[in-house]
């Protein structure tokens, strides 16, 4: 099973360098490549820089794994009305048609550890 887990930030600036260093060949290549994975993970989207360009290889991504009828688990911090805002209407339909939505309403994890650190870093030098 071949699962690809990429942050969004990191898979919009890979595909922006190979569409400079190998044309439309090289979009195709990294587009391919996500159509064909078993499983896509993208992390964090929402991340990646607003623009027309970054929105088009979102909806290109997200219709491929679509019509390929292959799941894709997305990881984001915005809410839903959030998400249907910053995309576009075809690209969020897609979202909802192929998506359960989870909420996460814990706290946020890296926060908890930084409180725990600075509470033993305090315990530590009084």
């Amino acid at each position: 099973m071949s699962v690809i887990c990429v942050g969004s930030i990191y898979l919009t600036e890979r595909i922006s360098q190979s569409r400079r260093n190998f044309g439309e060949e090289g979009i195709f290549t990294v587009l391919n490549t996500l159509e064909n994975a078993d499983l896509l993970i993208l992390d964090d989207l929402e991340t990646e820089e607003d623009n027309r360009w970054t929105r088009a290889i979102t909806y290109q991504i997200i219709e491929k794994r679509n019509a390929s009828k292959l799941p894709v688990i997305i990881i984001t911090n915005i809410n839903l009305s959030e998400l249907k805002e910053r995309y576009d209407e075809r690209t969020f339909s897609r979202l909802v048609k192929m998506c359960s939505f989870i909420e996460n309403e814990g706290e946020d994890i890296r926060k908890i550890q930084g409180k725990e650190k600075n509470k033993r870093f305090m315990q530590e030098i009084l």
